[in-house]
């Protein structure tokens, strides 16, 4: 049942929407419950209904005053946009939850015309009258189309609903007229059917008969008078569809527009189909399509422009539709790429056309207008492709048929391999069609000529001019024999989809079969020669990683190993299919030994903080591939994907946006000279009313200032730079969720929508080089602090994070056997700064971080060539430029509002800082064997916050959450915490959470003793 469509069989008056919402409440995407809930309409069925729609017309017709209305063109056009209008509005009121059931009720009523009809005779009779009466009288009162597609609309929504509130009232008068009458069965005599009896309740007859009798003279008498219009309202419809067809046929020709060719195809050749499976869009569809060509005709009463309207009225609702409703794809068949497209054909077509409109100038009796002669192809080649299948079904004609539809279906594939033939058999019958033209005149002798000139060239080349050899095959499947009666019946084309399927799982079993060890793994660890291990699969992107979309860096940080986990992290579940065309193999079951980790910042070793698992079962073994641990919080993940985790909240994101927006506006008011004028002369006003007569006097020559052009307060200054750096540092925030994946589900990963929004906050708005933040923040999240390696944590040579790092930072020094004394030197200058970096750490990164980060990101987007990120950050420094030169009068303001931005920006280095700074470092040995949970943990840590701070932090402060789905949207992020957090106590690894002033201190205290230590190292040993 699709929308309730037969309305709420026991709704007891009154309470009816509460009780349809609680009906429709399992309704899927549109309103959809169960397609094959609702019983396919046979073709009596369709008949009936369509009689039954008639005969309301025709009382509509006769309850006009002055008979003056008529099912003409006009009518029958502002009936099929109405119903447009009126699913659209469906559609709309279904997406929001307190309207969704009276949306999907909407959808219901002409997605499902048949079963109402059938079900609801009485409910159907007195609404379409009634909606019909309202269209076509607004559209006589005001002579205005959209007048009365508005009214149409709005009605039918009013009639709509009213009619599923009366429907058990309509139910109780239906049945007791048919009680009257004795003309229902013994259940139909029994209306009061008490709720929840067994069994369905029983259809109602499809047509009264009483209401028959009164009408069915009327009914035709309505198909007579009209028929003319009816059957020119067909043959428009099916010639456009022929066009429709053809037209698709030519654009899935070109490798560029193949997709919409197939979408057209799709459409006309799979009609049923599309209809039991999409029902509210193909009504759409059809009613656009087929009101498009008959209100064309009604409007210009020229058959060929009407056929043109719905030609390109149908490519545009379907490809539309297919656009911006991606729930609403429709699966074709595998694209055949081996179809080409060759100058040749093109050539070859724009000859011979250009010779047909030579052939015919204008004049009497002569083809006027190229898209008249375009149109009359069209049609003479869909009715060559009918004459085909008449000769496919008789065995004797069965291998001219095959032929002639060969030309028509693989015009390009003849043209590439057969171009005389090709050229002789169109040449001729543009020939004889022109020819025939311009001694008749006449369009019927001409399409007979052409068609039959056409099929009779193919036949004679097939048996003497182009004879196919055993070689020859058709595209189609089937050889054209030159004995009729000894041809085989043509092939299918493209092999069953079970059967692709099959051959598919096949080779791949082939693939796996061979295995790879990790040690043979470790050896392709080059960009030259690159293999990555995921999911016990082994992958070589050696020739593909230079294409990653989220940067060739962190591929080749992971080539040789197992990446599994750092694979889940940055790609949805549905990625995993796509990685097929590079897989070589399997990886051995067996887990590589587990290398020591060491624990602690110091050159003092710490215990393993890491307690005993509340589990036994849970110690991991060696035998074992995936420690617990790591088991569990891949199942956690599946399991956040499946509930619907990872969609985000498009609302949330939208709000925040205006949040940015409004600090933006914000940052200006301070800064004008009215808005300074309108604060001086407030306090004015507040010093006069509290008696102090010098304030107020002072107050009101700063307003007079302050007109004049004077430079803002101090205070006004430092507001504005706080409210910008408010708007800057939220606009970060967004686009880093944006990055992450975390803003759009659909489609997740590289899109337009994506990195518009990304380029708007992180670009134009903070003035950074996105591409440069993708790459570095997800080497950052993969490998975490590993020392020397995470680019957001190289601070050589100002703070020291790990005694780790010391090694790393002597080979960073000049050569020892070279410049000795510079070596020392050098040390001793690197000793000093860090012997203060812990009172150092806070200031530099909110001074310095600013400026750092704008600076990297210009030099990365040049260095890569990243000129969008280039435009981006242009645009920023444009902005920022002209806000603060055309605000602030004197250089000595500029500066100062510059440095105060800049560093209240800054207050977001530090707000990153904490999350990671002073906890564990791993190499890449060592986080291999801890497995991504334990590693996670053991490097990042929480801050608490309250509800008023939470704000501030942008939901970075439930980092570890962050830290282990980068995709979750923020607004989930707390939802996951007592889920991370039962999962850590489970197996006894720490949960690091502190709040801000802690963290600082404890931050603090390691940074103080890791310089006394660094302090004692010799740069010489």
């Amino acid at each position: 049942r699709i929308g309730c469509p037969s309305g709420l069989a026991d709704v007891t008056p009154g309470t009816w929407p509460a009780q349809m919402s609680a009906t429709c409440a399992d309704d899927g995407p549109l309103g959809t419950r169960d397609l094959d809930g609702v019983p396919r309409a046979g073709i009596l069925s369709i008949i009936s209904a369509a009689a039954a729609i008639l005969l309301a017309v025709q009382v509509v017709i006769q309850t006009h005053p002055t008979n003056a209305w008529t099912l003409n063109h006009t009518n029958m056009a502002l009936a099929f946009f109405s119903s447009v209008c009126f699913t659209l509005l469906g559609m709309l009121l279904s997406k929001w939850e307190p309207t969704r059931a009276a949306g999907m009720v909407l959808i219901g009523r002409v997605t499902n015309t048949v079963h109402n009809w059938e079900t609801e005779t009485l409910r159907s009779f007195i609404e379409l009258t009634t909606w019909l009466s309202g269209i076509w009288l607004a559209f006589d009162t005001t002579n205005s189309w959209l007048i009365a597609l508005l009214c149409g609309t709005l009605s039918g929504w009013v009639l709509v609903l009213g009619g599923e509130a009366l429907t058990p009232y309509l139910r109780l008068v239906e049945a007791r007229i048919r009680n009257a009458y004795d003309l229902g069965s013994a259940t139909e005599k029994s209306p009061g059917r008490r709720r929840g009896s067994a069994g369905p309740e029983p259809p109602a007859a499809l047509v009264d008969p009483v209401i028959f009798m009164l009408y069915g003279t009327g009914v035709l008498r309505l198909i007579y008078h009209n028929v003319s219009d009816i059957l020119a309202a067909c043959v428009l419809a099916g010639l456009a569809g022929c066009a429709l067809l053809a037209m698709s046929k030519l654009i899935a020709a070109w490798p560029p527009t193949r997709r919409a060719g197939a979408i057209l195809q799709d459409r006309i050749l799979n009609t049923s189909a599309n209809w039991r499976a999409f029902p509210a869009r193909s009504a759409t569809e059809a009613c656009s399509f087929l009101g498009c060509t008959i209100g064309a005709m009604a409007r210009y009463r020229q058959p060929v422009f009407a056929v043109q309207a719905g030609l390109l009225a149908g490519m545009l609702v379907c490809l539309l539709s297919e656009a911006l409703g991606g729930r609403w794809m429709v699966p074709t068949q595998r694209e055949d790429r081996s179809a080409r497209l060759v100058p040749l054909c093109i050539c070859a077509y724009a000859v011979l056309l250009s010779c047909h409109w030579t052939f015919a100038p204008s004049g009497a009796g002569r083809f006027q207008a190229f898209s008249l002669q375009l149109l009359f192809t069209i049609c003479c080649g869909a009715s060559a492709q009918l004459a085909s299948r008449c000769f496919l079904a008789h065995e004797r004609t069965r291998a001219f048929g095959a032929a002639i539809q060969q030309r028509l279906t693989h015009t390009v594939l003849n043209w590439e391999t057969k171009p005389l033939r090709s050229a002789l058999e169109v040449g001729w019958t543009n020939v004889i069609t022109v020819a025939t033209w311009n001694v008749t005149h006449n369009l019927n002798l001409t399409s007979v000529a052409g068609i039959a000139s056409g099929m009779g060239m193919v036949l004679l080349s097939e048996r003497y001019f182009f004879p196919p050899t055993k070689a020859d095959a058709a595209p189609a499947g089937a050889k054209l024999a030159v004995n009729p009666a000894a041809a085989p019946a043509p092939a299918p084309a493209v092999a069953p989809a079970h059967a692709t399927a099959a051959a598919a799982d096949a080779r791949t079993a082939s693939i796996l079969a061979r295995v790879v060890s990790h040690a043979e793994l470790r050896r392709h660890s080059t960009a030259g020669d690159c293999w990555v291990g995921v999911h016990g699969r082994v992958y070589d992107v050696s020739k593909w990683h230079a294409r990653h979309p989220g940067g060739e860096e962190i591929l080749l940080a992971y080539a040789g190993r197992d990446a599994s986990d750092q694979f889940e992290l940055f790609h949805p579940p549905s990625v995993g299919a796509k990685l097929r065309p590079f897989l070589i193999g399997s990886l051995e079951a067996d887990r590589p030994p587990a290398q020591p980790v060491r624990w602690g910042l110091s050159s003092t070793p710490e215990p393993d903080p890491t307690g005993t698992p509340a589990d036994p079962a849970d110690h991991p073994t060696a035998a074992n591939r995936v420690d617990p641990a790591t088991r569990d919080y891949r199942e956690l993940r599946r399991a956040m994907w499946a509930e619907g985790q990872f969609q985000p909240d498009p609302a949330f994101y939208a709000l925040k946006q205006v949040v940015v927006l409004a600090f933006l506006a914000a940052a200006f008011l301070p800064l004008l000279p009215a808005s300074r004028a309108a604060f001086a002369r407030a306090a004015s006003a507040a010093a006069a009313a509290a008696g102090w007569g010098d304030a107020a006097a002072a107050a009101e020559a700063f307003a007079i200032a302050a007109a004049g052009g004077a430079g803002p307060a101090l205070w006004q200054l430092l507001l504005s730079a706080a409210l910008l750096a408010l708007c800057l540092q939220q606009a970060a925030f967004i686009g880093h969720d944006t990055l992450h994946n975390g803003v759009f589900s659909r489609p997740r990963g590289l899109s337009r929508r994506r990195a518009t929004l990304a380029q708007l906050n992180a670009g134009v708005l903070l003035g950074i080089s996105c591409d440069m933040w993708l790459i570095e923040h997800n080497l950052h999240h993969a490998y975490t602090l590993r020392p020397g390696e995470d680019p957001q944590f190289k601070y050589f040579p100002l703070w020291l994070q790990s005694v780790k790092e010391v090694p790393l930072w002597l080979a960073q020094l000049p050569d020892a056997a070279a410049a000795p004394r510079l070596r020392a030197a050098v040390w001793r200058a690197v000793q000093l700064l860090t012997r203060v970096q812990h009172l150092t750490i806070a200031p530099v990164a909110m001074v310095v971080g600013r400026y750092n980060f704008v600076l990297i990101s210009w030099v990365h987007a040049i260095r890569r060539r990243r000129w969008l990120d280039v435009c981006c950050m242009a645009a920023h420094l444009a902005w920022f430029g002209a806000f603060v030169a055309l605000l602030l009068p004197t250089t000595r303001q500029r500066l100062l509002f510059v440095a105060a931005h800049y560093a209240l920006v800054g207050v977001l280095h530090v707000q990153l800082l904490l999350s990671h700074l002073c906890t564990q470092q791993f190499s890449a040995e060592e986080e291999a064997s801890l497995g991504v949970l334990r590693f996670q943990l053991a490097t990042t840590r929480n801050i608490e916050t309250c509800w008023w701070d939470s704000w501030f932090h942008g939901g970075l402060e439930k980092q570890i959450e962050h830290h282990l789905f980068p995709q979750l949207p923020r607004h989930r992020l707390h939802d996951a915490v007592p889920r991370v957090r039962s999962l850590a106590a489970k197996h006894g690894i720490p949960y690091m959470e502190l709040p801000f002033s802690d963290a600082m201190v404890l931050c603090g205290r390691n940074l103080a003793r890791l310089s006394v230590e660094l302090a004692t190292v010799n740069p010489a040993a």
